[in-house]
């Protein structure tokens, strides 16, 4: 006997709520200020959360091109989730910039390279039942 697929809607109040959480937590990656300081060539944030940031412009490669005088003159969207510079037209996303400049990209990339004896363990026993499947040709 087949099984049956139920399919469950929330209402538009549990959806909104929902959202509502979903929207505030990303609100807290969002940035209150932004300002460029020249003393430590470096894009500095406060978060909604209340954190400080200081991202030094020589890790974004947004910037690379950019001179001290038109970093100067960096924006924050009203809604704090990007930053602007006008004049150049570059529009960069706060979580985004955060997110590269803390190496999160780098370190999904190392979790799938981990060495350990249980994983070589595993690969020795799975090469035992004969490995992967081939290819099907059509």
């Amino acid at each position: 006997m087949a099984s049956k697929v139920k399919i469950i809607v929330p209402s538009d109040a549990e959806r909104a709520e929902i959202q509502r959480k979903h929207d505030a937590i990303a609100a807290r990656q969002y940035a209150k200020s932004v300002c460029y300081d020249p003393g430590a060539n470096a894009v500095r944030f406060v978060l909604r959360s209340g954190a400080e940031v200081s991202i030094p412009v020589t890790g974004v490669s947004y910037f690379l091109d950019v001179s001290p005088a038109q970093l100067a003159k960096i924006e924050l969207y009203p809604t704090g989730e990007a930053i602007s510079i006008p004049e150049l037209d570059i529009d960069v996303s706060v979580p985004g910039l955060l997110r590269d400049a803390l190496g999160f990209e780098l370190q999904q990339r190392r979790a799938g390279r981990v060495k350990s004896a249980a994983r070589a363990n595993a690969s020795r026993a799975n090469g035992k039942k004969g490995g992967r499947p081939k290819k099907q040709l059509a």
